[in-house]
């Protein structure tokens, strides 16, 4: 504005001038100044524009061009022109750009600043000056905005000073930097700019293992690299990895590489090769003779030390080293037969040392040998590691045949039972019977034969019968039929081994003596089947009946026969020793007359054979005949012919039937005088007839009207014997009395006693009337017969009723008022009275009243006191009592009311009774505690009772016994109690209860403890509860001992005493107790891991886990470094100690007690403290960083410092001082061998010897020595580069410049390699750099014939070569440099020689190998050599083309065989025969002995390798066998095998072989020996043992084979446990134990498999282990078999396997029902195994499944014949059944219509009758008012029970009733229909028809005739009688 204004004035000034200038210049000048001032005045007058922006923008980098960052406003108010806008600088125009103006005013225009281009903070300045201009036309204004940008993290870091790599010695030492050269940067600001770095191994290092991952690691922010991992040049000598760099935002840059170069330092030790050293040398092998050359080298490549060898150890005597070749040579005669040859295999193994030493020689000269040393190693060369190494060598001595088979003995004795199975072993008395050949190979091969008298012997076989080497040998049973003691008892043979595979075919012999042990083979037998003996009866005791005798083909106590019989109700015995059979006891051949017994002969084996015995007892008179009643009766009406009954007397004689003695015959003997001729008897039926009539007025009056017979019955025998008995005949008298009128008195006396239907006297009424039937009478009783009597309505005959019973004592006069009535009408009626009195007969039966009585007595009464007179009444005038107490019956009762066995117990013998008086007297000593009550049965019987009939009277004394105080308290359970008490209980617990019992009544027990218990314990009196009265303390008094008294409260007190003993049980009451220790422990820092540092102990006096202590560790420090045996108290080592980290432990111990509960643990606690005793442990470390390496020129002076090195060390003192020193791993020597550095004791390196030889990339390891003891080390490697120069020319290497002679085929294409030319420079770059060329020759064209690439070298042909045109061609090549300032240059003439063509393979030839070629080495070796396979042919002629080598194609097992290329094949890894027995290996034979082959794997299921082609016969195929080794021992399946037997088992019976449970997976050279019992059987439980009575229950042989040595009874129970060992034929051996379980059949499953026996028997242990687990009993698998099905047929598919199963803790066996009910329960657990196992089913074991043939089928015999007479007899009983009540109804039936008369009676149905048979006629089916009519049926019997008398009162007589079926007669039309019943039925309608007078009229007199049930023609009155034919049953009244 001040310009503007200057101008301004300026021009004012000058304006007022115009007038003057006028003057002084002419016009036309002046109008042209006027016009340019006018302008300038316009200009001068207009206002600049102004701007309106923002001095600064901010904008991040990342802003997006076009993005509007800001604007420019102007304003102009004056014109002249729009304001324009415009970038003013270069700069500023490119990087943004002005929008077009838009106008916002008049005056005002703004315009948008838009980027153009990127922004970038991170590589242009962050702040950028933008300059812009606005003009108006006129004048125009600049502005300037500064733009700051903004940080956006948008860079990624970027790695510099690339490429990284590092060179480090293997011996630097861990946490080691070794690089410090990685540097990324990120320009970005913040977090976006810093960097952390990460390093992983890269994609394409190779190798990459842990190891190599994670070796190295790098720090995150500086980038350094550090080694964290010892270094190991020969595992990994290069490491790549990929280094990543991160900014704190997340961006990452590119990986770069870092690679890790190692350098070789002396710390591996040297190594052999040429692995494994194997030889095999003939034992006649010459002394000094080389056999073996073994080859080392130095570890350490890249500093490699010469080497020596020497032997250290094994079996080197008879052999030399040369220490420098190592070549191995005999010193001494080889044989290979000596005993310690000969165990090692016929191999010499002996270790080879190879290694480095250090030497130092005293004049401080290098040694130019030294014959001790391992490995020469300069003096200043320092190793790390072991510097030897050692290998195996064996040699193999071959035999040869210089020894024959040997025997260890000539003679062997042996034993053997006879009659074993073929296979089984004799057994030596001396052991085992072993043979040998110490030869080896085929010359140890030999075969055994048995010989008897020279020829060859075959009842036995050996085992083995072919031999390698040496054996056990076994004689084997071959034929055990001539196995027989009794034919030989000794048996004497040759056992011969002879070569097989030698030409002197070597044998030796030895001879066995067998003794045949005798076995119970033979039962004694009889020599006949059976016996038939007959004998008389009554025959006298002890005479003999017959000798059974029976042999015994076996010896001594086997052929010992006892005798026994059985049967025959012990009727007859036997002398055990002879064998005689004698009576015992009386023979009665009426008791049996044959008897069958069951003899025995029963050898001392156990051997029983039985025969049958048949006794026949022949009859001898000696039964006289037997009447079968005491005497007869019957009843004889006078004037009649015969009985009222037919009498019959019968007599049998028991002797036998169909002979004399038993036929019987009939007399009468004495009959009553003057009546002989009135009686006879039929012989031969015995009955009795009259043949003349008796008159009663006749009869002697003394007879009483009774005559007596005496029958006599005898038999026929000659002395004939006979029986009398007496016939009473009571003669009946027969009265007629008639009366007239109406008032007869008839007076009748009898006896009470009278039969039914006896006739008492005839009434008879007399008629007037003439005619009928008005003088036709009827009689009936009107009154007074009170059912005892009835009356003959036709002839007035009065009869006892039928049924009625007089008794005198009830009633004894009967007055009956009788009528009489006419059949006339109105009929007549006459009236008479009839009394009967009846007199005595004693027929009473006495009464006792009461007839129970009960009386109480104390039981303390005397023998002999009376008790009570319990007498009984009889009302009989002549009764006679006698009294007896029925002992058989008395009951007695204890005070529970118990019934008891009276007789047993001797109650019986108690009381006794006056027979005459019934005094019941004490007869015994009464005992209430026995019987409380007794009831005695007391009968009555009336002596002068009427025959037969018994008359008795029974009654019931109860009699009850008072207590008496006699017995004293009885303890119960026993007066001996124990008891455990734990002795934490407290005070008033109860200890135990004591009872005791008073058997005596109402006595209460008291109780009190002994003095010896009064201590602890209190009891109260009346409870017998103990309490502990004092606390106990089982640690002073573990038991106790004292008394208690029980004393009952009667006046007199009775008392007992019981013991109690007390074991007083533990609980913990008790903490630890630490015993004294040491407070402080020290321990060195470098302790090994379970170094011991202290021992602290605690004790508890408790016992069992109480008193068991364990120990823990505690406290802060208790981190696991160390650790405390939990059982013992010993501190331990338990992790790598460092006292740098950690220098001290302070540590609690915890003893504590009961460890197995948590719950209940007491403990105690002590603190020790462990302080770590320093060592110099760390080694000291680099501080350098190796990232630079330092250029050296060549021609540096000496003493030079290049370099200084820095390092330190952790440790204190001396172990921290740190020394340098240059170690000998280094490449920093020139020519001349000298070290081109050396450094000082400051870590400064110096030049030391001339550089020019030492061009290139340098190193020397420099190592750092600590001060410590042992001094501590590390070393790194430091690289130094020497430039070089150019003053060394180029060498020709290949071909060799002394022999330049190169080969090439003829043939070969243009252009093919003939040999590549390398010529080396040491000089460096391009000074080292050659260039090759061929030099041109002008006398001859060979060098025209080939080309040379002059930078690789490579010769080749530029024609085709024929050997036949030129064999040989000569040219020359030169290599040059191209160094400066000149360069080097060097010729080499150069022969080319043209070979022939090889054009034949090497061949293996079928025809002389085998295939597969079969080869063979020992397992678990790996240096053996299992030989050569340089067994192929090349038909090439020329030497270069014959050369073979050989290589492994594929082989079976990967990496364990190694072929050298000569074709000796050994082994590097050791092979387990066990697991392969052999394998598979492909060879092939090549004339390329520089091919690299790679074996492949031969799949393990290939019968022929996939590689091997028989065609191509470069290949050799080679199946390698696995000789074996004994390194198996015999290894049971189980430590306890478990069996279990039934008892039923028979004595000899093999029950197990051991072999199944034992597997050795050795071969049989080395497979199971034997088996030896250790001890006794163990029996449990002891009641088992003392049963056995000493016997051994089982036998265990050396073949494993368990037999059973004993019987075992029903009775016995428990187990065995029989220890053993089983030995292989090596020596080694296992043990087990084998646990039998005597069990039942009922004890058994049966588990059925759908598998075979073999398939179940591997299963079997899994299968029981699974069922174990799921039932939770121990299963025990006791035999298993081929199923046998229903029909008794073997299923071969099928499987039966008997377990049993047992209590896991009590070992008892558990019940088939149970365990059955297990396996149930787990039915959702069992499917699998079901399906699994393919399981038919699971039952119970049937135990018939145990019995042989011939017992199962006697007893289905048995059961059939039993089944079938059982349905016999349902049958028969059935039958029986239904014929009885079929007969029953006919003899009702027929019996009811015997009561018919001559004829009806019209009024018969009428007549009210006081009984309803009061009439004869009357019809038991009518007067029960069954009317047929109606049908009715109720399914019961119709026919009335009293229709026949059931009881009769009369003498059993004999009827004979002849009885046919119902369909016998032919007239029966209706078949089937019962006659009997119908003709009843018939005549019940007959009788009702009378009623019809039509029927009276056409029947004359109402009679019908019926026969076979049916009416006939009215008969005539003669013809009706009392007797009716039904059907042929005669039917006579009764």
């Amino acid at each position: 504005m001040s310009t503007q204004q200057e101008i301004n004035i300026v021009l004012r000034i000058m304006a007022p001038g115009h007038k003057n200038l006028q003057k002084k210049v002419n016009q036309k000048f002046i109008d042209y100044i006027l016009l340019f001032l006018l302008v300038i005045d316009i200009v001068i007058a207009n206002n600049p524009p102004r701007l309106n922006i923002k001095n600064v923008l901010i904008w991040p980098e990342n802003t997006q061009i076009g993005t509007i960052i800001g604007n420019l406003t102007g304003i102009d108010e004056d014109g002249p022109s729009p304001l324009q806008f415009k970038t003013h600088t270069q700069e500023t125009g490119k990087l943004v750009e002005l929008s077009e103006p838009r106008d916002v005013g008049a005056d005002t225009r703004v315009v948008d600043i838009i980027l153009k281009k990127e922004l970038d903070r991170d590589y242009e300045p962050p702040e950028r000056k933008l300059y812009f201009t606005v003009t108006d036309s006129t004048s125009e204004v600049s502005a300037q905005i500064s733009l700051f940008l903004s940080d956006v993290n948008d860079v990624k870091p970027q790695f510099e000073n690339l490429p990284y790599k590092a060179t480090v010695n293997e011996s630097v030492v861990p946490n080691s930097v070794i690089f410090s050269g990685v540097l990324a940067v990120d320009p970005d600001n913040g977090r976006g700019g810093t960097v952390q770095y990460s390093m992983e191994v890269g994609s394409d290092a190779q190798g990459a293992d842990e190891d190599y991952r994670t070796t190295f690691q790098i720090d995150q922010v500086t980038g350094n690299i550090s080694v964290i991992k010892p270094l190991n040049y020969e595992k990994h000598n290069f490491y790549q990895f990929k280094i990543r760099a991160e900014d704190g935002l997340g961006l990452e840059g590119i990986p770069v590489d870092f690679v890790v170069t190692v350098l070789d330092v002396q710390d591996t030790p040297p190594y052999f090769v040429n692995l494994p050293y194997n030889v095999e040398v003939e034992e006649d092998v010459a002394v000094g003779k080389s056999i073996l050359q073994v080859t080392g080298i130095d570890g350490d490549r890249g500093v490699p030390n010469s080497l020596t060898y020497n032997f250290i150890r094994g079996d080197f005597e008879k052999f030399n080293i040369d220490q420098r070749t190592g070549v191995i040579t005999v010193n001494t005669s080889l044989d290979r037969d000596t005993p310690d040859v000969r165990n090692t295999g016929g191999v010499y193994a002996m270790y080879v040392e190879v290694g480095t030493e250090h030497l130092v020689d005293p004049s401080g000269q290098w040694p130019l040998s030294v014959m001790q040393a391992s490995e020469i190693v300069p003096i200043d060369q320092v190793n790390n590691g072991d510097t030897v190494a050692t290998t195996l060598v064996t040699v193999t001595v071959q035999d040869i045949n210089d020894n024959q088979p040997a025997f260890d003995s000539s003679n062997y004795q042996a034993s053997i039972l006879e009659n074993m199975q073929n296979g089984v072993p004799i057994e030596f008395q001396t052991g085992t019977m072993r043979c040998s050949d110490v030869d080896e190979g085929t010359n140890s091969h030999f075969v055994l034969s048995l010989e008897q008298n020279g020829q060859p012997y075959y009842d036995f076989s050996p085992l083995p019968a072919e031999v390698y080497s040496e054996s056990t040998i076994l004689i084997r049973v071959n034929n055990s039929e001539n196995l027989d003691y009794e034919k030989n008892k000794e048996i004497i043979f040759e056992v011969v081994a002879r070569e097989v595979d030698t030409v002197e075919r070597r044998s030796s012999t030895a001879t066995v003596t067998l003794q045949v042990n005798d076995m119970n083979d033979n039962p004694p037998v009889f020599p006949n089947d059976t016996y038939l003996v007959k004998i008389n009866e009554n025959t006298p005791v002890r005479t003999e009946v017959i000798l059974l005798e029976a042999t015994d083909a076996d010896d001594g106590l086997y052929g010992t026969i006892v005798y026994s019989i059985r049967g025959a109700n012990n009727k007859f015995g036997i002398q055990p020793a002879s064998g005689q059979v004698y009576i015992a006891n009386d023979i009665d051949r009426e008791e049996a007359d044959e008897y069958y017994l069951t003899g025995e002969a029963r050898d001392g084996g156990g051997s029983r054979t039985p025969v049958e015995v048949r006794i026949i007892i022949l009859d001898v008179n000696d039964n006289a005949p037997e009447f079968r009643r005491e005497s007869y009766e019957a009843i004889l009406r006078e004037s009649d012919s015969d009985f009222l009954r037919p009498l019959f007397v019968e007599a049998t004689d028991e002797d036998q039937v169909g002979t004399n003695n038993s036929i019987v015959k009939y007399r009468i003997v004495e009959t009553p005088a003057n009546l002989e001729s009135n009686f006879t008897i039929n012989p031969d039926t015995g009955r009795i007839q009259v043949i003349d009539t008796i008159d009663y007025e006749e009869l002697d009056p003394v007879l009483d009207g009774i005559i007596n017979l005496k029958v006599e019955a005898y038999d026929l025998a000659v002395d004939s014997l006979s029986t009398v008995i007496n016939v009473t005949i009571t003669v009946e008298r027969y009265k007629k009395n008639y009366f007239y009128g109406n008032s007869i008195i008839l007076l009748f006396m009898t006896h009470s006693n009278l039969f039914t239907g006896t006739v008492l006297l005839e009434v008879k009424a007399s008629d007037s009337d003439g005619t009928n039937p008005n003088n036709e009478i009827i009689y009936r009783i009107e009154s007074g017969a009170l059912d005892k009597f009835r009356i003959n309505f036709e002839t007035g005959q009065l009869l006892v009723e039928t049924g009625a019973r007089l008794n005198r004592e009830e009633k004894d006069v009967f007055v009956m008022n009788v009528s009489a009535i006419d059949k006339g009408t109105p009929p007549q009626t006459g009236r008479c009275t009839v009394t009967v009195t009846l007199t005595d007969v004693n027929d009473e039966m006495p009464v006792f009243k009461p007839a129970s009585q009960t009386v109480g007595i104390i039981e303390s009464a005397n023998v002999g006191d009376a008790l009570l007179s319990y007498t009984a009444k009889d009302n009989d005038d002549n009764s006679q009592l006698q009294y007896e107490i029925m002992k058989d019956q008395i009951k007695a009762y204890n005070e529970r009311n118990q019934l008891i066995d009276a007789e047993l117990l001797n109650v019986t013998d108690y009381f006794t009774v006056v027979t005459d008086s019934g005094l019941v007297v004490i007869s015994g000593k009464l005992d209430r505690e026995v019987a409380e009550r007794i009831e005695l049965p007391i009968v009555a019987t009336d002596l002068n009772a009427w025959r037969p009939a018994e008359q008795t009277a029974s009654a019931i004394l109860t009699i009850v016994l008072a207590d008496a105080n006699d017995n004293a308290p009885v303890f119960k359970p026993s007066s001996t109690y124990t008891v455990k008490i734990s002795e934490g209980q407290d005070i008033d617990n109860e200890a135990l209860r004591v009872e005791a019992t008073d058997p005596d009544k109402n006595q209460l027990v008291k109780f009190t403890l002994g003095s010896d218990g009064e201590k602890h314990f209190k009891i109260d009196e009346d409870t017998g509860i103990i309490k502990i009265k004092q606390k106990l303390d089982r640690e002073k008094e573990p038991t106790l001992t004292f008394s208690v008294v029980a004393e009952d409260n009667d006046v007199s007190p009775l008392s007992s005493t019981a013991t109690v003993s007390v074991t007083v049980l533990d609980v913990n009451d008790n903490a630890p107790i630490f015993r004294e220790h040491p407070q402080f422990y020290t321990v060195r820092e470098d302790a090994d891991v379970s170094t011991e540092v202290g021992e602290i102990q605690a004790d508890d006096p408790d016992t069992g886990n109480f008193g068991k202590v364990f120990y823990q560790l505690e406290g802060i420090d208790s981190d696991g470094t160390f650790k405390i045996d939990e059982n013992l108290g010993v501190i331990s080592v338990d992790k790598v100690l460092d006292r740098e980290k950690k220098g001290e432990y302070s540590l609690v111990v915890v003893a504590t007690d009961n460890k197995p509960d948590l719950k209940d643990q007491r403990s105690n606690r002590t603190t020790v403290t462990i302080r770590l005793d320093d060592i110099n442990d760390n080694s000291p470390v680099f501080l350098n960083s190796d990232s630079d390496i330092p250029n050296i020129p060549e021609s540096s002076p000496l003493d030079t410092n290049v370099f200084t090195v820095q390092a330190s060390d952790k440790d204190l003192g001396k172990n921290g001082s740190v020394e340098y020193s240059l170690g000998v791993d280094t490449n920093a020597t020139n020519n001349n061998g000298e070290q081109i550095f050396r450094i000082d004791q400051n870590g400064k390196i110096f030049v030391a010897a001339d550089l020019r030889s030492a061009l290139g990339l340098r190193y020397v390891t420099v190592e750092i020595q600590d001060k410590g003891v042992p001094p501590l080390t590390n070393s790194s490697a430091f690289y130094f580069r020497i430039a070089d120069v150019n003053d060394d020319p180029p060498s020709f290497k290949i071909p060799d410049p002394n022999n330049p002679v190169v080969l090439t085929e003829e043939g070969q294409p243009i252009n093919t390699t003939v040999i590549n030319i390398v010529a080396e420079d040491d000089d460096q770059g391009e000074n080292g750099r050659v260039v090759y060329s061929i030099m041109s020759s002008p006398t001859d064209e060979d060098w025209k014939k080939f080309d040379l690439d002059p930078l690789t070298g490579r010769l080749s042909n530029k024609e085709i070569l024929d050997r036949e045109t030129q064999e040989k061609y000569e040219i020359r090549v030169r290599a040059s440099d191209n160094g400066l300032p000149r360069n080097h240059k060097t010729d080499m003439t150069i022969i080319i020689m043209i070979k022939d063509v090889n054009d034949q393979d090497p061949e293996f030839s079928r025809q002389k190998l085998e295939t597969p070629h079969k080869m063979a080495v020992l397992e678990e070796s790996s240096t053996e050599c299992v030989g050569s396979v340089g067994l192929a042919d090349d038909k090439d002629v020329m030497e270069n083309f014959t050369m073979i080598c050989y290589y492994i194609v594929s082989t079976g097992l990967e990496d364990t065989f190694t072929l050298t290329t000569s074709g000796q094949l050994c082994v590097q890894k050791s092979i387990d025969r066990e697991v392969v027995p052999y394998t598979y290996l492909v060879i092939k034979a090549s004339s390329n002995c520089y091919e690299t082959i790679t074996p492949t794997v031969i799949p393990g299921d290939s019968t022929v390798p996939p590689e091997y082609v028989e065609t191509d016969l470069t290949l050799l195929w080679v199946n390698v066998s696995i000789a074996d080794i004994n390194d198996n021992k015999p290894k049971f399946k189980r430590s306890e095998l478990l069996l279990g037997i039934t008892k039923t088992i028979q004595f000899g019976t093999f029950i197990y072989n051991l072999k199944n449970e034992v597997k050795d997976l050795d071969s049989s050279e080395f497979g199971i020996s034997k088996f030896t019992q250790i001890g006794d059987v163990d029996i449990q439980p002891e009641a088992l043992r003392n049963e056995l009575a000493g016997q051994v229950p089982f036998l265990l042989y050396t073949n494993g084979s368990v037999k059973t040595n004993a019987y075992f009874r029903s009775t016995m129970y428990g187990y065995f446990i029989l220890s053993m060992v089983v030995q292989d034929k090596g020596g080694k051996n296992d043990t087990a134990k084998l646990r039998i379980s005597l069990i039942n059949d009922n004890q058994r499953l049966k588990v059925i498999f759908r598998r075979k026996v073999a398939v179940v028997g591997n299963f079997k242990d899994e299968f029981a282990s699974e069922l174990q687990n799921i039932t939770g009993f121990r299963i025990v698998v006791d035999d298993i078999r081929t199923h046998i099905n229903s029909s008794g047929m073997p299923e071969l598919d099928k499987t039966d396997m008997f377990i049993h199963g047992e209590d896991l803790k009590t070992n008892e066996v558990v019940p088939a029902l149970d365990l059955l009910t297990a396996i149930d329960y787990s039915a959702e657990r069992m499917v699998d195994i079901l399906n699994g196992y393919n399981i038919v089913k699971i039952v119970e074991t049937d135990p018939a499944e145990k019995e042989d043939n011939t017992i199962r089928n006697l007893r289905m015999a048995l059961i059939l014949v039993s089944v079938i007479l059982g349905s016999l007899l349902i049958i028969l009983a059935v039958a029986f059944y239904f014929s009885r009540r079929k007969y029953q109804r006919k003899l009702k039936a027929a019996t009811a219509m015997a009561y018919g008369s001559k004829d009806s009676d019209l009024y018969k149905l009428e007549m009210p009758g006081t009984n309803i048979h009061s009439y004869e006629n009357a019809n038991p089916i009518y007067l029960e008012k069954i009317l047929l009519a109606e049908g009715e049926e109720d399914g019961q019997n119709s026919l009335d029970e009293n229709a026949i008398e059931t009881n009769p009162n009369y003498d059993e007589q004999e009827v004979t009733m002849n009885i046919y079926p119902e369909d016998r007669d032919p007239g029966n039309v209706e078949g089937t229909t019962d006659v009997y019943l119908k003709a009843a039925l018939k005549e019940h309608e007959t009788s009702k028809n009378l009623k019809n007078n039509e029927i009276n009229k056409s029947i004359p007199n109402g009679k019908l005739k019926i026969r076979n049930g049916q009416t006939t023609s009215p008969v005539d009155e003669n013809e009706l009688s009392t007797t009716r034919n039904i059907d042929g049953l005669q039917t006579t009244e009764i």
